[in-house]
Parts: structure tokens; sequence; C-alpha cells
């Protein structure tokens, strides 16, 4: 395995970080809430 491989590797995993960092935030977020209660309602 050379260092082109490494670099690649650390790379997805910092994409991957930010994505949950997004997803998490967009969980936490009020308007996930009111969407979610919508849902239930809805249901």
């Amino acid at each position: 395995m050379d260092l082109k491989e490494v670099d690649e590797g650390e790379d997805n995993a910092q994409k991957y970080d930010v994505l949950l960092n997004q997803i998490s935030f967009y969980l936490d977020s009020p308007l996930f809430l009111w969407l979610r209660l919508l849902w239930l309602r809805l249901l």
C-alpha cells in the first residue's frame, strides 16, 4: 500500500465526518423536529 492510497482513505474519512456532522446538525434543528411532528400527525 503506497502513500496515495492512505491519502485517499483519509479524504474519504474526512468527507464521511463532514456528512455525519451535517446530518446531526439537521437532526438537532427545530425545523426537523417540526417536520417530524407533522409527519407523525399525517400518519
